[in-house]
């Protein structure tokens, strides 16, 4: 008889199907137990996006017609100044996907990917995440994909908050179809109809403009601490998977500062500083004298919770 496989959907990467289907089921359901606790707002969305270094060098790039490679054997001397590369003649043999960009005029160009997050802005909680190649329209793009995803659940926000590489005509218009309110940065000069005084001048829009910037805490944390500024996969699922990840790590970290175990009924039943506190607890369990169904799943949290951390049951017997 053939043994069942122990290994996790997530840990096999070697498939597209884990990628493109097991990273965004999990965040949903992250985002579905974020709902249950109250911690999500369908009214108010904001939208950002960022890059995401390639595991490629820029000796990698080379001409796509087959021109010279450089010499000197596995790392070749390459001397590309004064050449010209460009995404539609040049491309990196290491992770072809990648693409070259930059992150504003004047700054070094780079293989990388790009990443978007759409964020609801009651707790900051991140809704979707996508990668797509750095493209001028991609950040408009991921935006519409990111707000379908969203409608396809039956949520559709009041308002959705960007800045001003959003701040596009045809986006504007989708999003006035969909009754959705553009809080957009607004470009000094730029006539877009729907992106008036009557919209920039509302308190609504000053307070969608000032929540929106959370998002790029979010893209902080899951650079420095989630390990997406320079991505250990090449190709554009895995890398879009490594990033959901850390979006999901994210989001379980807030969740768990957020609505934390309830325990507090514990400590004020049985008091702070009673060493028999855990026992009194357990005994009440086997028993069946504890008031009602709920207080009895605090009471295990908390019992599990000591378990974890035999330190925290010295510091506070009662739990």
């Amino acid at each position: 008889m053939r043994r069942p496989s122990i290994t996790p959907p997530l840990a096999r990467t070697g498939s597209g199907y884990s990628s493109a289907v097991y990273a965004p089921r999990f965040l949903g359901m992250v985002v579905h137990l974020a709902r249950r606790k109250g911690l999500v707002g369908d009214e108010h969305f904001g939208v950002d996006g960022t890059l995401i270094d390639a595991l490629a060098s820029m000796k990698s790039v080379r001409p796509k017609d087959g021109g010279d490679g450089g010499v000197g054997g596995g790392n070749p001397e390459v001397d590309f100044k004064g050449e010209r590369r460009r995404n539609d003649t040049h491309a990196s043999t290491t992770d072809p996907q990648a693409q070259l960009a930059r992150k504003g005029a004047g700054k070094e160009s780079r293989l990388a990917y790009a990443g978007h997050a759409l964020m609801e802005n009651r707790n900051g909680l991140v809704l979707g995440l996508r990668v797509t190649a750095p493209h001028d329209n991609a950040e408009v793009k991921a935006a519409e994909r990111l707000l379908d995803e969203q409608k396809q659940q039956g949520i559709e926000p009041d308002s959705l908050g960007a800045d001003k590489g959003y701040c596009q005509r045809g986006f504007v218009q989708t999003l006035r179809g969909r009754k959705i309110k553009p809080h957009i940065a607004k470009i000094e000069g730029r006539t877009i109809p729907g992106l008036d005084g009557r919209t920039t001048g509302s308190k609504g829009y000053a307070i969608s403009q000032r929540v929106r910037k959370r998002i790029e805490e979010c893209f902080g944390w899951m650079h420095t601490i989630g390990g997406t500024k320079k991505v250990k996969v090449r190709g554009q699922d895995k890398v879009e998977m490594a990033f959901v990840l850390a979006g999901c790590a994210l989001n379980l970290l807030r969740i768990a500062k957020l609505a934390p175990p309830e325990m507090g009924a514990v400590r004020a039943w049985y008091g702070k500083a009673r060493p028999d506190g855990i026992e009194r607890v357990r005994e009440s369990l086997d028993s069946g004298i504890t008031r009602d169904q709920n207080q009895d799943d605090n009471h295990r949290l908390a019992l599990a919770h000591c378990a974890r951390r035999p330190r925290f049951m010295r510091i506070s017997t009662a739990c």
